[in-house]
């Protein structure tokens, strides 16, 4: 499978929201970029370099009137990140939540 690539350029100094704008466009150019974005996350032998880790996540949960979801996510240095749960990915989340279990011990 081929790898895309994209040249870019920055100079300058820029303010946080310049920053917020330069960072929404790169995601969206990465998303459409080979090879995609992983669909699953990291093992755990990963270095920890390789993931973008935010302790004590800040999060919010709307309900959809749809049945869905939609769960944002902060990253102090990315900002909100909103992900939309379709209404079947909605009841496998509260079935999971609702679940008791021993702690895996693992880290994510």
């Amino acid at each position: 499978m081929g790898e895309t690539k994209l040249r870019i350029e920055l100079n300058g100094d820029f303010s946080a929201s310049q920053l917020d704008e330069i960072l929404r466009d790169l995601a969206k150019a990465r998303a459409g970029m080979l090879p995609a974005v992983p669909e699953h996350p990291p093992s755990l032998l990963s270095a920890d370099e390789e993931i973008l880790l935010q302790d004590e996540a800040k999060f919010d949960i709307r309900a959809l009137l749809n049945g869905g979801l939609r769960i944002w996510l902060r990253n102090e240095g990315l900002g909100w990140l909103a992900f939309t749960l379709t209404p079947a990915h909605a009841t496998s989340l509260r079935v999971f939540l609702s679940q008791e279990r021993p702690d895996s011990g693992t880290t994510h």
